[in-house]
């Protein structure tokens, strides 16, 4: 926000807010937090959740509920179930026997045909609550967080009612050109997804990217835009000094992946062969080893681990928990594992925590280009691994040479001044 003395009236429209938590939640709320200190008002319009109330209101801070984020949270509401989705700690780990075939219905009935993406349902409720918001509340800033890119066009929605305001559009995951990350049925509507975020482009005064490479991709196919187009890199957000131990082998090297995994995108199968083979020829060297997996796992995701019944004796998987929880974790670990994406235009969020905490890593990439070995750099001992079957033998060397070294290192804070709250909220200035 813009370092001045008069307060602004900010909207922030984003598809799931607290207490669920993932990585534009994680960024957004910091953010928010630090625009409350200095003074703004801040609406914050999203889905909404069983047992959560539709308006929340305090002295600077309102929240709408809206919409559901998924089809399958209007199911969990509606039918009244107790379980929730990403709600750290309160998030069902089980899989129901007939969650297979319900999936599969669901992507042949449902993920099919939907248009701009799973969130959909928070669509027309949104742009109707978003122009209530924008009459009674004198809304000077839009922000609209996307994926999904349902939110965008809420944000578009408004801005053509209200044109005076001031619409910025974040994007911290790609909506038109994404072909690994599936966002919709791109024969269907691959010239539709072009089209209405090219309508958006032209709306928005401000478009924010994550990475550089992201907005390369942007200016290509909208060079009209390119002076809107500014790159935002990942926010490193405060944290409490929280306790959470766990179990430990102290005779083991521990190794822990947090974050979630997608098909096509970021996916586990090639690592856990690569496990597999350490395990069949040098079973010593793994005996030496334990893995911990923090994050919300798929059930698609889980059917791949249980597949590799021998090695569930070296796994440990913990959930989803609170970011707190989750950088205490990390710095109880030796390694730090990072799966890398199949893309080149996304950067996990999670790099700065992991630059912070500044444990060894090894990163399973996809990709020579990969991009959170391009931001990391030789900041902290990183290990690139580029799997590949044949050059298992290889590769197994490299990684327990490179294990057993790191496990001697000491850590401390990394460096992450350029990624605080203050220096990335600065960035979103209305006036930029």
């Amino acid at each position: 926000m813009p370092n001045k003395i008069n307060i602004l009236n900010v909207l922030l429209v984003i598809s799931q807010y607290k207490p669920a938590t993932n990585p534009n939640i994680i960024r957004w709320s910091a953010i928010v937090d630090h625009w409350l200190k200095s003074g703004h008002h801040v609406t914050i319009l999203t889905t909404q959740n069983r047992g959560e109330l539709e308006i929340e209101s305090g002295a600077l801070l309102t929240i709408y509920r809206t919409g559901y984020n998924t089809l399958y949270d209007f199911y969990l509401a509606k039918w009244r179930q107790s379980r929730h989705r990403d709600i750290p700690n309160r998030t069902s780990g089980k899989e129901g026997f007939w969650n297979p075939y319900i999936q599969k219905l669901a992507d042949i009935f449902w993920r099919s045909l939907y248009w701009p993406d799973g969130s959909v349902l928070f669509l027309g409720p949104g742009k109707k609550m978003i122009i209530k918001i924008c009459r009674d509340q004198d809304i000077d800033c839009i922000y609209t967080v996307g994926l999904p890119f349902t939110c965008h066009l809420i944000g578009k929605h408004a801005k053509a009612r209200y044109p005076d305001i001031f619409w910025h559009m974040d994007i911290e995951d790609p909506f038109c050109y994404s072909k690994e990350f599936r966002v919709n049925n791109r024969m269907i509507y691959k010239k539709r997804n072009f089209h209405e975020e090219r309508r958006c482009f032209e709306r928005a005064e401000a478009i924010s990217v994550t990475n550089a490479r992201a907005g390369e991709k942007y200016n290509d196919l909208f060079p009209e835009h390119a002076e809107k187009i500014r790159v935002i890199p990942p926010l490193f957000a405060p944290y409490n000094l929280v306790d959470a131990t766990f179990d430990k082998d102290a005779s083991r090297i521990h190794l822990g992946y947090f974050g979630s995994f997608y098909t096509n995108v970021r996916t586990p199968d090639m690592f856990l062969a690569f496990v597999e083979h350490m395990q069949l020829h040098r079973r010593e060297d793994l005996e030496m080893l334990h893995f911990h997996f923090t994050g919300a796992i798929d059930d698609k995701t889980m059917r791949v681990f249980k597949r590799y019944k021998a090695l569930q004796q070296y796994f440990s998987f913990h959930g989803l928990v609170t970011r707190d929880e989750t950088l205490a974790m990390m710095k109880q670990m030796d390694v730090l594992i990072n799966f890398g994406n199949a893309t080149d235009y996304h950067l996990p969020s999670k790099v700065v925590d992991y630059m912070y905490v500044s444990k060894p890593i090894v990163n399973v990439t996809r990709r020579t280009d990969d991009t959170f070995a391009q931001f990391v750099k030789d900041r902290v001992p990183i290990l690139n691994l580029l799997l590949n079957a044949d050059q298992f033998d290889q590769q197994r060397q490299a990684f327990i040479d490179f294990v057993h070294k790191s496990n001697s290192l000491k850590s401390h804070p990394g460096d992450v001044s350029h990624h605080t709250v203050e220096v990335i909220a600065a960035q979103y200035a209305c006036d930029q």
